[in-house]
């Protein structure tokens, strides 16, 4: 699920969630990644357009509170 964030760091950031619930990222499954950054890959050309930013980042966030 990808959704644009409500208290946004920057123009464009995007979250970006799996639908798998799991308290810390690193619950995920191999199967569940592969998926989510395939996701990621998709996203990211849009998300820079739309931004109108040369390239996109990635972070790999939620290790502060499990969720």
């Amino acid at each position: 699920m990808a959704f644009l964030d409500i208290n946004p760091i920057t123009s464009g950031h995007v979250l970006l969630v799996p639908r798998a619930h799991v308290p810390w990222v690193d619950g995920l499954s191999p199967d569940a990644h592969a998926p989510l950054f395939a996701r990621v890959r998709h996203l990211a050309p849009s998300v820079a357009m739309g931004a109108r930013a040369p390239h996109t980042g990635i972070i790999v966030e939620g290790y502060g509170v499990a969720h």
